[in-house]
């Protein structure tokens, strides 16, 4: 599961956008405690988005939200992400959108000025 936050957020990334993932602070705690992720390197007290984006929260206290970001790949200074994994490689959009609309389409959606 760990490793989806890395792999779909280079993929976002990649096709122009970025991936900010919600989860639950015991979620973090199990991906510092189990994985060599030097997870509390890539906290920032100030939002600010960057290649990997990951909000925690406690479900106990709505109050307790700290925020993760970082890059893929280190820069040289800091903690990245790549120390937990590394995509292989980034599809095409196009590969992704045939896939998807093999057979018979049951709805479209339409995102940003094309429908209007």
């Amino acid at each position: 599961m760990a490793s989806q936050l890395i792999v779909k957020s280079e993929i976002a990334r990649a096709w122009g956008g970025c991936a900010i993932w919600v989860i639950q602070d015991e979620l973090a705690n199990y991906i510092r405690k189990n994985t060599g992720l030097r997870l509390d390197e890539l906290r920032r007290e100030t939002w600010v988005v960057d290649e990997v984006n990951v909000v925690t929260a406690n479900l106990g206290d709505p109050d307790d939200i700290q925020l993760y970001a970082g890059p893929v790949l280190a820069d040289g200074a800091g903690a990245s992400w790549l120390e937990l994994l590394r995509a292989p490689g980034i599809p095409r959009v196009e590969a992704l959108t045939k896939k998807l609309t093999r057979g018979s389409v049951a709805a479209r959606l339409i995102v940003g000025d094309e429908g209007a």
